[in-house]
């Protein structure tokens, strides 16, 4: 029998091991004569070349073991010594470019008692070789197809099978559990990454996580969507109240699990984010909601808007105005009233949440209080007591650094302020203005603060000196002239201090506080002649002041000129701040000095229907009172007198 010689050729056929079950083989043409194919069959094997490998055998080699065999029951083809060595030498492996020769190649001898060659043992070294990717082989001239070895047989296989496969199971009753299982499939994980069920395994996770973020996302935006009034409504506070229940417990499980640089559950993180600021919106929400759901009928709508207000007033600036700085909540100190009630009715908490809200929108440049609440002040102006509605308009346009509209709206407050505390001090923020405006030097106002602040202390001497120095610095400054007339004045030299206000008043003729103070000193002293004729500059001024008006009319009031006190008071002050309740007293004053006993009473019950426990209510009822009954003596008297005595008869 001739010999088969090495030069025939030699060719492989395609190896394919899928990712299903543990092996598969192919049928290679190992030789041939003319027509003539001889087949052998070419698999993956283990070192003793039976059976397939499992993963542990196959990680713990370098090696990788190829079987070459003839194919069942082809008798004409038997191996010889020269067959292996052939395979030895040319088999090779190709794989990205890269060549693998076998580093030996073994005979595969029957058993005995036979003891013949039925194959070949192929072997290679795989530590360079990428067992995930595809490869080829050749032989010669010779390339085979593609060839893949399974994927049980790579490394991290069984840790990472079972992670999916438990996973998957889990998802049904412990998605948390399942979910740190199915996070080891990660992109920062190529190990992970490789096998055929890590991209399900990625799905899962996302679809999973997905739904948790969308399911609030739906929920919250659904709430969102709202008016602010109805967002809070019994109904959707149960709502609210259970979904921030849920988040709190949802959060700390799932978050830890996105992955920022996962395109997907970035995506989700940036909804987590979004989520929850609608819950801090909603939270903030609930604080609002007193500004949102009440009026000035409710106290505690009342107490809040009034004291927020008070705060703004009373947070002057140290030198120029450049913008609104976050509310100190130390500034409630010194509006004792306000405090005192926020404690005994158990607002304090809710308040400095408020406080803290107002804080962060003034932060972000936005408002103290946004365009819902100020149209709703708005609507209430007729019923507040205080100008809630002024100050917090202007001190929104102070957030957007709008200083121009905020001096403008400045002095619209001025113009409604009823009471001395708010006038006085608003005139801080009108000095301030005036430093911005004519760039004073900031060691003026430095020596200004420090006076003011001394007076605070009730350390008038030292205040005096304080002023003075100021003073000398700057002596045309109607502010300084102002200040250092305040320090004569409290040291009881008034003359002098009134001509410093008048010199301060006639370089700038516009400022409100000297006239405030030259009125009160010409009141105190029953100077009424005098305090009409300063009341009426005050008011060439500021035509539409209401205390410059009300000052006036008490002034026409004292001079008896009771029909042009009246006038004001019903002509033009009521329209300006109807529920001041000090017009409405000096009304019913008017008509009890007319003897207009029914208007009197009139006047005064529409002082008490603005606030019945004011005590000066109840002792004008009884001056009223008074009144009605020597009215009714006299009455009584007169009548007795026009009646004459009867003649007797005799």
């Amino acid at each position: 029998m001739k010999k088969w010689s090495v030069n025939y050729i030699f060719s492989l056929l395609l190896i394919f091991i899928p990712f299903i079950g543990y092996s598969q083989s192919t049928q290679v043409v190992v030789k041939q004569r003319g027509d003539k194919k001889i087949n052998s069959t070419v698999s993956i094997t283990t070192e003793t070349g039976e059976g397939v490998p499992k993963e542990s055998e196959f990680q713990k080699t370098k090696d990788l073991y190829i079987k070459v065999v003839p194919e069942k029951g082809n008798l004409l083809f038997k191996f010889t010594k020269k067959d292996v060595d052939s395979l030895k030498q040319y088999l090779t492996i190709v794989q990205n470019k890269k060549y693998f020769w076998p580093v030996r190649a073994n005979a595969i001898i029957t058993s005995f008692p036979t003891k013949e060659l039925k194959g070949a043992l192929v072997i290679y070294d795989k530590s360079d070789l990428d067992i995930t990717k595809p490869f080829v082989f050749t032989y010669l001239k010779n390339t085979s197809k593609a060839v893949q070895i399974k994927e049980n047989l790579w490394r991290g296989y069984d840790t990472f099978s079972q992670l999916y496969t438990k996973g998957k199971e889990e998802l049904k009753t412990d998605k948390y559990n399942a979910l740190k299982k199915l996070a080891a499939f990660t992109p920062k994980s190529p190990e992970s990454m490789k096998f055929s069920f890590s991209q399900d395994a990625v799905g899962l996770y996302n679809k999973t996580l997905e739904g948790v973020v969308k399911s609030f996302d739906d929920q919250t935006a659904a709430i969102m969507s709202l008016d602010p009034t109805d967002r809070f409504n019994t109904e959707n506070k149960k709502k609210i109240a259970k979904l921030s229940t849920a988040w709190k417990l949802e959060v700390p499980k799932f978050v830890p699990l996105l992955d920022k640089d996962n395109k997907e559950q970035a995506e989700m993180l940036n909804q987590v984010v979004e989520i929850n600021k609608r819950f801090s919106t909603f939270a903030n929400g609930y604080v609002l909601q007193v500004l949102y759901d009440y009026d000035y009928n409710e106290y505690k709508f009342e107490l809040f808007v009034n004291t927020i207000s008070k705060m703004l007033i009373h947070s002057t600036p140290v030198d120029y105005v450049k913008g609104l700085e976050p509310i100190d909540l130390k500034v409630l100190d010194k509006l004792k009233a306000e405090k005192s009630d926020l404690a005994k009715f158990g607002f304090s908490d809710e308040f400095t949440k408020l406080v803290e809200l107002i804080n962060t929108n003034i932060r972000s440049g936005k408002y103290v209080l946004d365009s819902n609440v100020v149209s709703r002040l708005r609507l209430l102006k007729g019923e507040e007591k205080y100008p809630n509605y002024e100050i917090i308009d202007a001190f929104n346009s102070l957030v957007q650094k709008d200083i121009k509209s905020f001096s403008v709206k400045l002095h619209k407050v001025a113009d409604v302020a009823t009471t001395h505390h708010l006038v006085y001090e608003l005139s801080g923020w009108m000095a301030a203005l005036y430093y911005t405006d004519k760039k004073v030097d900031v060691q003026v106002i430095g020596l200004i603060n420090q006076g003011k602040a001394l007076l605070e202390q009730n350390n008038i001497v030292k205040a005096g000196d304080t002023f003075e120095m100021a003073f000398k610095l700057n002596r045309i400054m109607p502010i300084t002239q102002y200040y250092i007339g305040l320090a004569y004045y409290l040291q009881g030299q008034e003359y002098t201090g009134i001509k410093f206000f008048n010199n301060s008043l006639k370089i700038e003729p516009s400022l409100t506080i000297p006239y405030v103070k030259e009125l009160e000193f010409y009141s105190q002293e029953e100077q009424w002649e005098e305090g009409l004729e300063m009341a009426n500059k005050a008011l060439k001024q500021h035509p539409n002041n209401w205390y410059f008006l009300h000052t006036k009319a008490k002034m026409l009031f004292e001079l008896n000129k009771y029909e042009e006190s009246k006038a004001l008071i019903i002509g033009e002050m009521i329209e300006i701040r109807p529920q001041q309740i000090g017009q409405y007293f000096l009304a019913g004053d008017i008509y009890l000095k007319q003897d207009s006993l029914g208007q009197a009473r009139t006047w005064y019950g529409k002082a008490g229907d603005i606030d019945p426990t004011n005590l000066k209510y109840e002792e004008k009822m009884r001056d009223w009172e008074a009144a009605n009954k020597k009215s009714k003596m006299k009455s009584k008297t007169v009548k007795k007198k026009s009646v004459k005595p009867k003649n007797k008869s005799k």
